[in-house]
């Protein structure tokens, strides 16, 4: 596992004994976020969240922003915080 990816795993790991194993993943990525924040984390928007959670996993920037655009494209912008992050990761090849 790369060292972000393992970063953002633990740090899922962690917020997840806090917060129990039954949270749901809007608010896993959101919590997750915001330990690694150093600004505050605007929860209204899917769209910069998912770019966060990109590049929290280790993707460039760049890379994170052009899949999460491409993913809001296939599935609206106003899709569920999970579905943009999924349909994002299988756009970072």
């Amino acid at each position: 596992m790369p060292g972000g990816a393992r970063a953002a795993h633990q740090a899922l790991l962690e917020v997840r004994a806090h917060g129990g194993a039954d949270s749901n993943v809007a608010s896993l990525v959101k919590a997750v976020l915001a330990r690694g924040a150093a600004e505050p984390i605007d929860d209204d928007d899917n769209i910069k969240l998912a770019t966060k959670a990109l590049t929290q996993l280790g993707y460039p920037p760049k890379l994170a922003k052009a899949a999460t655009d491409a993913a809001c494209a296939h599935v609206g912008g106003d899709a569920e915080l999970k579905i943009l992050i999924r349909e994002a990761l299988c756009r970072c090849v």
